[in-house]
């Protein structure tokens, strides 16, 4: 019976098992990691290495950087038949399962699975769906700097805040982290779900495709077979300038009659196309020092991780603009070893025969942007956006706000959910609408008619909303005016409260399950 931790990524996957009190790499036709690609010929499906191989040849049977897609309906579709990124995750998944257990001839009975800290609930929904129908059992998804920042930290014995710096091939995160013996606290987090390595080769691929205007006043942008040549050879370009400071580019034959040929392209030219993407990244590590309340000296360490932090450009522009940063040499592994260890914290010695788990480990996570809910202002009859779960506040959470009808003849109250930090509602982004009916008794009746919005948030980051009508009479009077001084207090009451009310007087209610709660 195995344990694992998987690091499902845009451009490459990597799988990690935690055995004898150690995490160990499984290896995957022979690598530490394996391409997050998939081929598809007829019934025929490849993954890995074998798809990879084909990719550039054709591009229009594979599938590749889908995790960039997952949760927002992304349809391909490949010899009359649709494709999602559920399905590319699927066989990637049961690609790795079936070749772990091969590997370490037995089963594999518990995982965990890593994902950018930016996704939002439909894509950490997706990916557990994926996971699930390749039959691996998760027992929790983590954000991968979570899971790096462990990796990094676990039993050091060491107080510190750690800056963990995930750049992959299609995400960015960057989230500040406390880690006190072996619990890991985070304080604060930021990034881009479309933000990777794949932009550093469309730059490159963008700027030869001006060399071929420029040179043949002829556009070929929507030569998919020259696109699929540029990016084959944006990406080489982008590895040889990690390795040296300049390289000669040569495509022939990207044109009839015409090569690409330039003798000297440089690693600051390269950064010059770049810079927007740079620019990003800085900003947004500046914002999270900013948002965990701290200040560039008051952190001990920035952790790398990602296939794309090997850039010696990104290296530097940390250096310049932060410190200089920790480079494991195993970077690549640290988010599936941090991983392999939750994996193992979260089970009990009789579930794990191995019976040599690590020293318990704590962690938690932060809200990414705030959560809450449109109403209407009472003196200025104005839309506002009222916080329920706030940025940075830890999770699992819950928190609800009260509410109360406009007119005596109001027959629904419709609620819609938003995710942001601006005041007016329609400056954020919504999410979802929930309608609860008003009780025909109460319409038209001259009595108070409360809704309280409840949020819960659990530990995969999902969000479910409730809605409650709280009609206000004698029976129940005292416990509402209760209630509302709490809210009117501290603008937010406590779910505990609410639940207590709830059982108390039974109040009519919907739920539902808000999809794209927490990018």
């Amino acid at each position: 019976m195995a344990i694992i931790g998987i690091d499902l990524g845009t451009s490459n996957s990597v799988v990690c098992e935690y055995k004898t009190g150690k995490t160990q790499i499984v290896k995957i036709d022979g690598k530490d990691t394996i391409p997050s690609i998939v081929f598809i010929d007829g019934n025929d499906v490849n993954v890995g290495d074998r798809a990879r191989r084909r990719v550039y040849a054709h591009p229009e049977q594979t599938l590749c950087s889908m995790k960039r897609h997952i949760g927002t309906g992304y349809i391909k579709t490949i010899q009359n038949k649709k494709f999602t990124p559920v399905d590319s995750a699927y066989y990637i998944l049961k690609y790795i399962k079936e070749n772990s257990e091969q590997t370490l001839g037995e089963s594999i009975t518990h995982s965990v699975i890593t994902i950018p800290a930016y996704f939002n609930d439909q894509q950490r929904k997706d990916t557990r769906i994926a996971a699930e129908k390749a039959g691996l059992n998760v027992l929790r998804l983590i954000p991968e700097p979570t899971a790096a920042a462990i990796a990094y930290g676990i039993d050091k014995e060491k107080d510190q805040l750690i800056l963990v710096f995930d750049l992959g091939g299609g995400t960015f995160d960057v989230s500040i982290l406390e880690v006190k013996n072996n619990s890991f606290t985070v304080k604060a987090v930021d990034g881009n779900s479309l933000l990777g390595g794949d932009d550093l080769d469309l730059a490159i691929v963008e700027y030869l495709n001006t060399w071929i205007e420029n040179k043949t006043n002829e556009s070929v942008r929507n030569f998919k077979n020259v696109q699929n040549k540029l990016k084959d050879a944006s990406e080489k370009i982008k590895i040889e300038l990690s390795q040296s400071k300049s390289t000669e580019i040569y495509i022939p034959g990207i044109l009839k009659n015409v090569d690409i040929h330039i003798p000297k392209f440089s690693r600051n030219e390269f950064k010059k196309l770049i810079q927007p993407i740079l620019d990003e990244i800085i900003t947004k590590t500046k914002n999270v020092i900013t948002n965990a309340g701290i200040t560039m000296d008051d952190i001990n360490r920035i952790v790398m991780v990602g296939g794309s932090s090997k850039n010696p450009i990104i290296q530097d522009i940390l250096k310049d603009n932060f410190k200089q940063p920790y480079r494991a040499d195993d970077m690549d592994t640290y988010v599936a070893q941090g991983a392999a260890i939750v994996c193992a914290s979260l089970l009990s010695p009789v579930e794990h025969e191995d019976m040599s788990l690590p020293i318990n480990i704590d962690f938690s996570d932060v809200i990414p942007h705030t959560l809450g809910v449109e109403m209407i202002e009472k003196y200025s009859d104005r839309l506002i956006f009222v916080p329920i779960l706030k940025r940075n506040k830890q999770y699992p959470a819950k928190a609800a706000v009260l509410g109360e009808r406009n007119s005596i003849n109001q027959e629904v109250f419709v609620i819609a959910v938003f995710r942001g930090e601006h005041e007016i509602p329609s400056k954020n982004f919504q999410l979802g609408e929930l309608r609860l009916k008003i009780s025909n008794k109460y319409i038209g009746k001259d009595m108070l008619v409360h809704v309280s919005c409840i949020f819960e948030l659990d530990v995969d980051g999902i969000l479910s909303f409730t809605a409650v009508e709280i009609p206000v009479d004698h029976n129940n009077q005292h416990e509402i005016d209760q209630l509302r001084n709490v809210y009117l207090k501290h603008q937010v009451i406590s779910y505990e409260h609410m639940k207590t009310l709830l059982d108390q007087f039974h109040f009519r209610s919907e739920k539902i399950v808000i999809k794209g709660s927490l990018l």
